[in-house]
C-alpha cells in the first residue's frame, strides 16, 4: 500500500462517525448496571479464542458469552509477523468477526427487550441500535491498524504498549481518540504509568496483551503485581486488567480496576475444572463482585 492510500486510510478513519460501543461506553453501562444490582464490580470482557471457527463458530460462541452476560467481547490478532487467529490488517476477516458478534448480540437481545430501544413505530423494539463491546487485540505499531480496526466496526483497540512504543505510545493512544476509539495504553510498571498520566492517557491496560510472567511461578504474584500498578492510577484515570483465575479477577477488582478482560487461559483452565463458559463467566463474575 503506497502512502497516499495510507494517508487517505488514516483521514477516513478520522472523518467517519465513531463506533458504537466502545470500552468506556460498557463501564459505564457495566457499573450502572451493577449498581442497580446493589452490587459492585467491574466491566467483564471475555475474550474469544485466538483461532475460531470461522464467522459461524464465532458467532455461536459469542452469542453464548453474551447470554452468559459479558459486557463486551475482545477478539484477538495475530501479530504482524504472521501465524494463526484473525489480523487486524485483515480488515475483511475483523470485520466478519465484529459482524457476527454483533449479529449474536442482538440475538440474545431479543430474551432481553429491556434493553432494546422503543420502537418508534409501535412495532417490536429496535435491536440494530444496541451498541456492542468489541475489541480487537494486537500489537499496535501504526496509526493504520486503528483505522483498519475502526472501518471493521471494533469498538476499541488494546495492544497500544508503552514498552514496545516509548514515547510513540501516547501519538497512537491520541490518534485513536482522534478516531473515536478506546486505545488504552498498556503499562508494565508503574513509571510506564506515571509517563502515560503526565501525558494525559485516561485509559490503561495491565497484562492484557503484554503478561505479567516474571513472577508467573509464583502463586498470585501477578495479581499482586497489577494491584502496585493500578494504585497509581491518576484522578479520573481507568484501568482494564487481563485475569486467568478468580484469584486474579478478584485482587483486580479490589484494587480498583474498571474492566477485567478474562484471557483465553482462564477459560482453559475452567474447562479443565468442568466448567463451561456460561460457569466459567458467572465464577468471574462472582470472584469481581462486592455485594
Amino acid at each position: 500500500m503506497g502512502m497516499e492510500a495510507v494517508e487517505q486510510r488514516l483521514q477516513d478513519a478520522l472523518e467517519s462517525p465513531p463506533p458504537g460501543g466502545g470500552l468506556a461506553h460498557a463501564v459505564a453501562v457495566a457499573l450502572d448496571a451493577a449498581t442497580r444490582r446493589g452490587a459492585r464490580g467491574p466491566a467483564l470482557f471475555v475474550e474469544l479464542p485466538d483461532s475460531p471457527p470461522g464467522a459461524e463458530g464465532a458467532a455461536q460462541t459469542a452469542e453464548l458469552l453474551i447470554r452468559a452476560g459479558v459486557d463486551g467481547l475482545v477478539v484477538p490478532a495475530a501479530p504482524l509477523s504472521g501465524g494463526e487467529g484473525v489480523k487486524v490488517d485483515d480488515g475483511t476477516a475483523l470485520a466478519r468477526l465484529v459482524a457476527a458478534a454483533r449479529a449474536a448480540a442482538a440475538a440474545a437481545a431479543k430474551d432481553a427487550p429491556a434493553k432494546a430501544a422503543p420502537s418508534t413505530t409501535g412495532g417490536p423494539p429496535d435491536l440494530s441500535g444496541i451498541p456492542i463491546p468489541v475489541l480487537a487485540r494486537d500489537w499496535i505499531v501504526h496509526p493504520l491498524q486503528l483505522a483498519e480496526a475502526k472501518a471493521a466496526g471494533a469498538g476499541g483497540v488494546l495492544g497500544a504498549s508503552a514498552a514496545v512504543l516509548g514515547r510513540g505510545a501516547s501519538i497512537l493512544t491520541a490518534m485513536g481518540a482522534a478516531m473515536g476509539l478506546d486505545v488504552p495504553l498498556e503499562v508494565v510498571n508503574r513509571s510506564e504509568l506515571e509517563a502515560g498520566a503526565d501525558g494525559g492517557t485516561p485509559l490503561f491496560a495491565v497484562n492484557v496483551s503484554l503478561g505479567l510472567s516474571v513472577a508467573a511461578s509464583i502463586p498470585g504474584a501477578a495479581a499482586a503485581l497489577a494491584a502496585g500498578i493500578l494504585e497509581g492510577l491518576p484522578p479520573g484515570a481507568a484501568a482494564l486488567v487481563g485475569v486467568t483465575t478468580p484469584a486474579g479477577a478478584a485482587a483486580a477488582a479490589a484494587a480498583g480496576a474498571a474492566g477485567l478482560v478474562v484471557k483465553r487461559e482462564y477459560l482453559l483452565s475452567a474447562a479443565v475444572r468442568g466448567l463451561g463458559l456460561a460457569a466459567a463467566v458467572e465464577e468471574a463474575r462472582d470472584a469481581s463482585s462486592e455485594d
